[in-house]
């Protein structure tokens, strides 16, 4: 996933990158990491993808 895209799904669910850190019990670090290089990860991008996918159907209800 595009650094560029894991900003979107952030902003989407409304997470912040520390609180992405803090969810996936990685260091902060390694957040800033995945946005300037990309998530290569691709379970934790897979369900970044649903949650933000979730939360634009809900806010378009």
């Amino acid at each position: 996933m595009p650094g560029h895209r894991l900003l979107l799904c952030l902003a989407t669910i409304g997470w912040t990158e520390r609180e992405l850190a803090r969810r996936v019990g990685r260091h902060q670090t390694t957040i800033v990491r995945w946005v300037r290089r990309g998530l290569d990860d691709r379970r934790i991008a897979n369900r970044l993808e649903t949650l933000a996918a979730a939360h634009e159907a809900n806010r378009l209800s």
